[in-house]
């Protein structure tokens, strides 16, 4: 029971060090960073005291049509690779951004009760705020981008909104759920600030749209749905409001007087080459490693790009589609239906299932506009919400 504990507490730990993979190591011969490592230790110690067969075997059938789906993501990932002639340089890339996260939520799954699977959620929200305060004195001591935009220690202000908006939304349900009113609304304020000086209008714009639809979610039950009519509305309009406080910011006024050359024009260039890359390899896509080099080869085919380092084609869709090929599109829209319609079939939704139903809708409504899967970081985040699915011990008594 101990061992148990502890390696819960390890789970724990690992979710609110997430920003660790910004600390890169090598190991041996193999490069990694600071985050594998902590996942490493955990799955070695699960895998030598809490390993049985009969116990995979029993995940393996609960979660059978994702691990389905899972697999012929990767499927899609390693036969673009070896497809574009890049399989090395793409596998510390399938390792960060799939194998890890998996590893991480198989050895949650299997340690963290049902019960206490919200902890894993509060412990991240805990992470977002001590980021967030991390982030405070960049913003005082006036530590930002060329254009005015807080981004802290990572590596663009974007990346900071996209590890604090399911921050927002995690505390935004705990304000609406649990006890510590004061000191939920203080954290949640300490995350908006942050936010609010990245300047990431596709944050708020996801997080407004994300909790709108819970809002709207009429499945649940009435007692919630009514303290969500009350009190989350206050807070989209605080999100709406947001949008209120740019109107003398160049970035916001250049985006709405359509300036050829503002973030969203940029954004829509490099859309259209990554479709153009999607129709001249539409089965086996260009790889996980080839973006930045594919971009500039189709420059010639565009007016002279607006930004030239661009990593990811700015949408999560486009981007599974470009590194993964067919399958790995096919596999992400199979993990997204399923997890959608489990979520909606269980007969007994609760507010955790609220809660992942919002943070999946999040990462989607930004992603139309953003990378909010391919990140260490970011992947772990998208994983664990489909602990949620995980069966009670009634549901498992009832399927036997």
């Amino acid at each position: 029971m101990k061992k148990s504990v502890s390696l819960e507490n390890l789970i724990y730990l690992i979710v609110f060090s997430l920003p660790l993979y910004l600390i890169r190591k090598q190991v041996l011969f193999l490069h990694t960073n600071g985050l594998e490592i902590l996942i490493s230790i955990a799955l070695v110690w699960w895998l030598v005291v809490f390993f049985r067969y009969a116990k995979i075997k029993s995940f393996c059938l609960e979660y059978e049509k994702y691990l389905i789906c899972g697999a012929l993501m990767l499927a899609g990932f390693f036969w673009s690779a070896g497809a574009n002639g890049q399989m090395l340089q793409s596998l510390s890339i399938i390792k960060s951004w799939f194998l890890f996260p998996l590893a991480l939520m198989l050895v949650a799954a299997d340690v963290i009760p049902r019960e206490r699977l919200k902890n894993i959620f509060l412990v991240y929200a805990v992470s977002t705020l001590a980021v967030a305060a991390v982030a405070l004195p960049y913003l005082f001591l006036g530590q930002l981008t060329y254009d005015g935009r807080l981004m802290a220690f990572f590596n663009s202000p974007n990346y900071l909104a996209m590890y604090l908006a399911p921050g927002v939304i995690i505390y935004s349900w705990a304000l609406l759920r649990a006890g510590h009113r004061k000191k939920n609304l203080l954290a949640l304020s300490v995350l908006l600030v942050v936010l609010f000086f990245t300047y990431s209008y596709a944050a708020y714009a996801a997080i407004f749209l994300s909790e709108l639809f819970v809002l709207r979610a009429g499945r649940w039950d009435d007692g919630i749905k009514k303290i969500f009519s009350k009190e989350l509305v206050a807070l989209c309009l605080v999100i709406f409001m947001f949008f209120v406080f740019q109107v003398n910011n160049k970035k916001f006024n250049d985006l709405l007087a359509l300036d050829p050359r503002s973030s969203l024009s940029s954004r829509v260039m490099i859309w259209k080459a990554a479709l153009r890359m999607a129709e001249d390899r539409p089965v086996v896509g260009i790889g996980a490693a080839n973006f930045q080099e594919t971009y500039l080869s189709y420059q010639k085919f565009f007016p002279p790009y607006l930004e030239w380092a661009v990593p990811h084609p700015q949408n999560i869709f486009l981007t599974f589609w470009l590194f993964g090929g067919v399958l790995g599109i096919l596999g992400f829209l199979g993990l997204l239906f399923f997890f959608f319609r489990d979520l909606f079939k269980k007969k007994s939704q609760n507010s955790l299932e609220i809660l992942a139903f919002g943070l999946m809708l999040y990462i989607l409504f930004h992603g139309l506009f953003d990378t909010t899967y391919f990140k260490n970081d970011l992947a772990i985040v998208f994983w664990l919400n489909f602990l949620v699915l995980k069966k009670t011990d009634e549901d498992q008594m009832a399927s036997l």
